[in-house]
C-alpha cells in the first residue's frame, strides 16, 4: 500500500507526497508528470497487459507525451517501435520480436519490460514494490544491475521489500515500517551493511540489537 499512496494509486489518509520539496497532490496522472514512477508488485495483474506487446508494453506510460503527435488519437508509431527495440537489446529482453505478447516471456523478462516502461520516462523517483518477486536468481542479478545504472544516473530509488537481503544489498538507507509508522532509518553504506538479525529486531519492539550500527529515529 506503501507503493501506491506515493504513486497517488491510493488516496494518503495524512501525511504528504512531495518531490525537489513540492507537494504532490491528485491521482497517478499528477504524481507520473511530477516525475514519480511505481512499480507494482504484482505485475500481471497491475504493472502489465500481458496480453498486448513488447512495444505497446513499453509505449503504454509515454503515449500522452513522449509519443503523441498533433493529430488526436495517434502517436508516433515508428518511433515508439525504435526506443522498445532499443531497451530490449539494452536490457537484455529475451524475445523474438517486439511484437511478441509479454504472456511469451518468462517472468524475468516481463520485469524488464516493466522497467523499461518506467525508466523511458526518466523518473525523479521511482518507486520498485518487490521488483523480484517470482523472478529467478540469474534474472535477479540483471534487475540489480538495472536498478543500480538508474540511480547512477541520478534517479532516486525507493525499494519496498520485504526480501532482507535484496533491501540490504542494494540500500543505502533502509526505513523500518511498523504499523504503518516509520519507526527508524538505518544507514547502509557499502562497507557497513547492518545484520538481518537486527533488522528484525528493530521491527519487534524491545528485541535487543547487537548496537553494530547507527540508527536515525523519525
Amino acid at each position: 500500500v506503501l507503493g501506491e499512496i506515493i504513486a497517488g494509486a491510493v488516496p494518503r489518509a495524512s501525511g504528504t507526497v512531495s518531490v525537489d520539496g513540492e507537494a504532490v497532490d491528485g491521482g497517478v496522472a499528477q504524481h507520473v508528470a511530477a516525475g514519480i514512477a511505481y512499480v507494482p508488485p504484482d505485475r500481471a495483474e497491475k504493472g502489465l497487459i500481458t496480453g498486448a506487446s513488447i512495444v505497446d508494453n513499453i509505449q503504454l506510460a509515454s503515449l500522452h507525451d513522449t509519443f503523441a503527435t498533433r493529430r488526436v488519437g495517434l502517436w508516433a508509431v515508428g518511433r515508439a517501435r525504435r526506443v522498445a527495440q532499443e531497451y530490449v537489446d539494452s536490457l537484455g529482453i529475451v524475445t523474438e520480436s517486439i511484437d511478441a505478447p509479454v504472456s511469451s516471456l518468462s517472468g524475468g523478462n516481463a520485469q524488464k519490460v516493466l522497467l523499461a516502461k518506467w525508466l523511458l520516462r526518466r523518473p525523479d523517483i521511482l518507486v520498485l514494490d518487490a521488483p523480484t518477486q517470482g523472478v529467478d536468481t540469474g534474472a535477479r542479478e540483471g534487475i540489480y544491475d538495472l536498478l543500480r545504472a538508474a540511480a547512477a544516473e541520478g534517479t532516486a530509488i525507493v525499494l519496498i521489500s520485504d526480501d532482507l537481503p535484496e533491501l540490504i544489498g542494494l540500500s543505502h538507507r533502509i526505513g523500518v515500517v511498523t504499523n504503518g509508522r516509520l519507526v527508524t532509518v538505518v544507514d547502509a553504506p557499502a562497507d557497513a551493511k547492518p545484520a538481518e538479525h537486527d533488522l528484525v529486531a528493530l521491527m519487534i519492539p524491545g528485541t535487543p540489537t547487537t548496537d553494530l550500527f547507527t540508527t536515525t529515529n523519525g
